[in-house]
């Protein structure tokens, strides 16, 4: 999980970054250049371009207390729960199940659809957008990277649900 390619960022820190940079490969640009651009080495990105389609609402948490007889579901529920604040402090940035997208793809590649893409990571320290992941123009080379696009949202959220029931009830 990393990037932000035709949606805006979620680094934000005031007097340093203009947001448009993602966390991730805000932290380490360099790095994040050197696995991107890698001809040898297949990368699917998942960026908050694919991302933002999961958010953790409230409504989705409740969806977790429905199946509360479920430890795990329970546990997941009362995780994601302690998350939803973010959204009242930050309308514009709440919390995303970004992670947990990126891991459901591996299990189920239906989730969502990939599209070749060659992307250029800013490198320059301490510049404004540090860490940007920028799309490079049509036709240009750039490693062997596809990014997710077109989540399956709603397939998502139930294939988590689906999970949280296989552990015994509590």
């Amino acid at each position: 999980m990393g990037g932000a390619v035709d949606v805006k960022g979620n680094v934000f820190i005031d007097g340093r970054t203009d947001g448009s940079a993602e966390w991730n490969i805000f932290w380490d640009p360099p790095a994040a250049k050197t696995v991107l651009t890698c001809p040898h080495l297949k990368t699917v990105v998942f960026s908050l371009d694919s991302t933002n389609s999961v958010p953790v609402t409230s409504a989705v948490v409740q969806k977790f207390g429905a199946q509360n007889e479920y430890l795990l579901s329970q546990f997941v529920g009362a995780t994601w729960a302690s998350c939803t604040h973010v959204v009242l402090m930050r309308p514009d940035d709440g919390y995303y199940a970004w992670d947990v997208l990126t891991a459901a793809y591996a299990v189920d590649k239906s989730l969502a659809e990939v599209e070749p893409v060659a992307l250029e990571v800013v490198v320059e320290a301490n510049h404004p957008i540090e860490g940007r992941t920028k799309r490079l123009p049509a036709g240009a080379v750039s490693g062997n990277t596809v990014m997710a696009k077109n989540t399956k949202a709603d397939f998502f959220y139930q294939m988590v649900l689906n999970s949280t029931r296989r552990c015994l009830p509590k």
